[in-house]
């Protein structure tokens, strides 16, 4: 049921910090207060509090498995906690959620070791967070937002119970989700070009394997209906986009795979001839298409001229180690007509380490995993001659640090 399209962002983390409240604190407030005074205290507190909390904090409960069914609620207050308890059971039918929680988290501040409380906020954790995920409509707020009340359900919701199996496998389902809408807003913001192919390409994996993940759980709450099929696709068309604006061969292949990767996941969540499926293929068969075509020749490459021009960048102030590998130096060798040259050789190096290279057929190359260093990137051999002699090898020095985020683009024009 679709309740609560009026509560507001602040009023949704009120409520959920209420509950955090409650186990944290335990008996802070008497069961005469009625709900909406519990609401109003929990709002000042929260206000007087920090900021809205982005993962949910495992809370420091009594243990579960000291529950046993036959625990009964406090008798000082017993008459007003079955009304409050048989208030929230029918609120919780009936789909209002808001007042479930308000009523039953009021109960569970001063009965935390009560079974029938405990799966019943439990469930009523898990409900809402199937609402919050229903109307979310792919945002991603949302989706984190239903994702911390089935958490604080989970750490309610006492051991061999459904509702605990349930929970435990949507709130990893969910966990998912989030990952797999995060990378796919990171992927869409990221710098376009092969200076940052690396990182494209460990998010692009990072995403695959969660969708995988996500389905290998069978989860109502990952599946066709909460999965944004036009973010996915928007995201395909832009890997395509970049792709037609790269120079590298192989960086255009890079973000051709990943729109066919995108497109693939598409067509594996919805059924076959729906708009969506649909859609996901057209994006297919245009890739297959681009796969099929024949390549252009290439001229064949001349030995008349040795005298080659280097340049390098974006250029890199030097900076301290950061300890990783995962930069990458790439470039092109060309003739003076703009064609690569094909099966030239050389070498990045930094004078301990030495990486040799050769280009592909439009005369590119790669070297990654580089660490922190001034790598020296430089053209030894070009084809139909024997070498290039000491004074006529071509160098430059390029710096990168070791991060994704450094990568350099080099550039060997024949004058």
């Amino acid at each position: 049921m679709k309740c609560f399209t009026h509560l507001s962002v602040a009023r949704r983390y009120a409520l959920i910090g209420s509950i955090f409240l409650i186990m944290f604190l335990g008996a802070c407030a008497g069961l005469g207060v009625d709900s909406s005074q519990t609401r109003a205290t929990t709002v000042a507190l929260l206000a007087a509090t920090a900021t809205p909390l982005p993962t949910v904090t495992p809370m420091p409960l009594a243990p579960t498995s000291t529950l046993t069914p036959t625990e009964t609620l406090s008798e000082n207050n017993k008459n007003e906690d079955d009304e409050y308890l048989e208030e929230g059971r029918s609120a919780l039918q009936n789909g209002d959620y808001e007042r479930a929680l308000t009523l039953l988290s009021t109960i569970y501040e001063d009965n935390t070791s009560n079974v029938e409380v405990a799966a019943l906020l439990a469930q009523a954790c898990y409900d809402y967070a199937q609402e919050l995920i229903q109307e979310s409509q792919g945002e991603l707020a949302a989706i984190q937002e239903a994702r911390d009340y089935l958490s604080t359900g989970l750490q309610i919701a006492p051991l061999e119970t459904p509702i605990y199996d349930q929970l435990e496998t949507d709130e990893r389902a969910v966990q998912e989700l989030v990952a797999v809408l995060t990378i796919l807003d990171e992927l869409q913001q990221r710098q376009t070009g092969s200076s940052d192919i690396a990182g494209q390409r460990l998010q692009a994996e990072e995403w695959i394997t969660s969708v995988e993940r996500g389905a290998e759980l069978y989860s109502d709450f990952f599946t066709s209906d909460t999965l944004p099929y036009t973010v996915i696709l928007a995201a395909a068309d832009n890997q395509e986009v970049y792709a037609e604006q790269q120079p590298s061969l192989e960086v255009q292949q890079f973000y051709w795979d990943t729109a066919q990767a995108l497109c693939t996941i598409v067509t594996d969540f919805w059924p076959e001839n729906s708009v969506e499926e649909t859609a996901a293929r057209t994006c297919l068969d245009r890739i297959a298409e681009r796969d099929e075509a024949t390549p252009t020749p290439l001229p064949s490459p001349t030995s008349e001229s040795n005298q080659y021009d280097a340049a390098a960048g974006p250029v890199y102030p030097p900076s301290e180690s950061t300890n990783s590998f995962a930069s990458c130096i790439g470039g092109q060798v060309l003739r003076a007509d703009g064609s690569g040259v094909a099966n030239a050789q050389g070498s990045v190096s930094n004078g301990e380490f030495v990486f040799p290279w050769t280009t592909n057929a439009n005369g590119e190359f790669i070297v990654c995993q580089l660490g922190s260093s001034p790598w020296v990137v430089t053209l030894t051999t070009i084809p139909n001659q024997l070498g290039l002699s000491s004074e006529q090898t071509v160098s430059v020095t390029a710096w990168v640090n070791g991060t994704v985020d450094q990568q350099v683009w080099v550039e060997f024009r024949e004058q």
